[in-house]
């Protein structure tokens, strides 16, 4: 009988002691897709161990990890717990001087970077960083598909320090010193994994930050642990189950599917890198993989632009199944099994018109899950016509990632599901959702008054800062962020995400950022998706720059008339009375966006303050008269 408070590390060993020799982690090495098993994998992280050991990090010292999603990263995690240290990490898009505060704020003494790219992030702010004794680094040189931080493709370590210096070394000379430590005195691990306890501190893990400066999130192994059993409980996951894992394991999503996969014997197979995923996914077939919306809003775009391509009977064709499958995927929303001749329909439909997009996601999966940021109800529908199930939870990096999640037998498009077990939800008087569990997190590092304003010490409710409802049969909707509601000079409460996520389903509109705060009316930042671009080569008009497509007269037209409709279904207080067209899409390197495709509200109200002074002189039309 197992305990009922856990370290990872047991969970971890329990694992390997259960399945061995079998595959539990698939990288692709020298073009060819390697595998590892549960006891390699211990092993690995024994011996990374011991040269962290040897490298003089004692229990409680922080490690920082920069690095991109690869297997190095889990067996840093792991063997990072087996010393009883407290893994922090960083996102490999972070900038120098966000990488010196996490360091500095978290007092690490040891950090891995993948190459000598994000190495020379650190190596610009080695005076500040005091506290920092070693840097270890994954590869000798970085060959990178994207210019970095400093517009290079190619970095060596020579170019960014000295290779003699002592204050780095490399992973691999790491690892081979752990090996002789191992070999040398089997219990030199052991004896200080077994002296980590599930109340100590695990991770620190430091929010994405929409509004402010990142916070430190403080979980023990307890608290990672209970968010792992309460997934393990749902019965969704077993060990028949492959992941592709993508998603940047600096996100607590990520780092959750990892452990969950730990705690449910699931095989992850990491992708080489996202430019490869599509490819990954025909070669490794996964079962379940999990995304952010991006990723399935680019793969719906392609397929409509497909669509629009096709011509007479194809089209037909294609039009009529999905309006069928979405019928279908109603009644499966409301429990209602299907009839004899729609079950032959829906299977015709599936394997004539959409296998092809089976095929996309390696045409073995069972569902998806999606997380990080709202999905649109409308694009979980086209999938699920298609025969893609797609499962959105809800969570916070407080709350250990997951606190609600739609199950395979039991999901709402539009909602984010129902609490998983030990998960206590409440709405509050005033809306906001409160969560309770034993995987809430501890404090956050260093800030104590902010830490009693979240979390209600008598009753332990913490305070999400989001605004939800549930539905009658229990399932959980995210109105939006209670510090984000706009208050229009009328007196009007107006959750901006809720109408952000209505103007993304609008044709042609790609992202939307709503302003009205203490101003007459609402008014909307948008900008153009790859339809508009396909309508406008559709109908001749010529362009050379985004910025001259979002300024035509016709695609204002269109984009005026999409926003005129959804008017018609909004209460006039809510409706959008003007909108501006900007140029590119917000990103998260223009620090407009968080690393899961948040919008960062105050940084974009910031920067189009003009824009939006602008959208409020008395000259323009409202899109309602067009």
């Amino acid at each position: 009988m197992k305990k009922m408070t856990e370290t990872i590390l047991e969970l971890f060993k329990r694992r390997v002691n259960e399945f061995g020799p079998r595959a539990a982690l698939l990288h692709k090495q020298n073009g060819e897709w390697e595998e590892q098993s549960w006891k390699e994998w211990w092993e690995q992280t024994e011996r990374l161990a011991a040269g962290l050991i040897d490298l003089g990090v004692e229990p409680g010292d922080r490690i920082c990890v920069l690095s991109d999603t690869r297997i190095e990263w889990v067996w840093i995690d792991m063997a990072v717990a087996m010393t009883g240290a407290v893994i922090v990490p960083i996102y490999p898009s972070t900038l120098p001087e966000q990488c010196a505060h996490i360091i500095r704020d978290s007092q690490a003494q040891v950090a891995f970077v993948q190459d000598p790219s994000q190495l020379d992030k650190l190596v610009q702010m080695r005076e500040a960083l005091s506290c920092l004794r070693h840097v270890v680094y994954l590869d000798h040189a970085a060959v990178l598909a994207n210019p970095d931080w400093k517009g290079r493709r190619q970095v060596r370590l020579e170019e960014v320090i000295d290779a003699d210096d002592d204050w780095i070394a490399s992973f691999d000379a790491l690892a081979a010193v752990g090996r002789r430590r191992v070999a040398e005195d089997h219990r030199y691990v052991a004896d200080r994994r077994q002296g980590v306890d599930a109340a100590d501190l695990a991770t620190i893990i430091y929010t994405s930050g929409t509004a402010g400066t990142p916070k430190g999130v403080e979980h023990t192994h307890a608290s990672l642990a209970a968010e792992v059993d309460a997934i393990a409980q749902l019965g969704v996951l077993t060990p028949d189950d492959r992941q592709l894992l993508f998603l940047p394991l600096a996100h607590i999503f990520a780092k959750m599917l990892f452990l969950a996969a730990i705690g449910t014997g699931v095989q992850t197979a990491f992708a080489e890198n996202l430019p490869s995923v599509v490819t990954n996914l025909r070669e490794v077939r996964p079962t379940f993989f999990a995304g952010v919306p991006r990723i399935f809003e680019k793969i719906h775009a392609q397929l409509l632009s497909e669509r629009d391509r096709m011509a007479g009977p194809d089209s037909s064709l294609f039009e009529r199944a999905m309006r069928r499958g979405k019928e279908f995927s109603r009644l499966r929303q409301q429990g209602r099994a299907l009839g004899p001749l729609d079950r032959l329909e829906d299977k015709l439909y599936r394997t004539v018109v959409f296998d092809r997009i089976r095929e996309l996601f390696g045409g073995n999966v069972r569902f998806l899950f999606c997380g990080g940021a709202p999905l649109r109800a409308d694009l979980a529908e086209f999938f699920h016509a298609a025969g893609i199930l797609i499962l959105e939870g809800y969570g916070l990096t407080e709350t250990a990632a997951v606190s609600t999640l739609n199950l395979p037998d039991d999901f709402r498009f539009g909602s984010v599901g129902k609490p998983l077990p030990g998960v206590d939800l409440t709405i509050a008087e005033d809306g906001e959702v409160l969560v309770r569990g034993p995987m809430v997190m501890r404090r956050y590092h260093g800030l104590e008054d902010q830490t009693a304003a979240a979390v209600d010490a008598e009753e332990g409710w913490f305070h999400t800062g989001d605004l939800g409802r549930f539905d009658r049969d229990g399932f959980l909707y995210i109105t939006g962020r209670k510090k984000h509601l706009i208050v229009t000079s009328g007196g009007k409460n107006v959750a901006p995400e809720q109408l952000e996520t209505r103007l993304n389903e609008c044709q042609f509109i790609h992202q939307a950022v709503i302003c009205g705060d203490d101003r007459p009316f609402i008014s909307a930042m948008i900008t153009l998706d790859e339809t508009a671009e396909t309508w406008a080569i559709q109908h001749g008009i010529s362009f050379e720059t985004r910025a001259e497509l979002a300024d035509h007269p016709q695609i204002r037209e269109q984009v005026a008339r999409e926003i005129a409709k959804l008017n018609e279904a909004l209460p006039h207080f809510e409706t959008v009375r003007r909108f501006h067209i900007l140029p590119e899409p917000l990103s998260a390197e223009a620090g407009e966006l968080t690393p899961t495709g948040k919008v960062r509200r105050r940084a974009v109200l910031q920067k189009y303050r003009d824009v939006v002074d602008t959208l409020y002189k008395p000259a323009q039309a409202p899109p309602q008269k067009i």
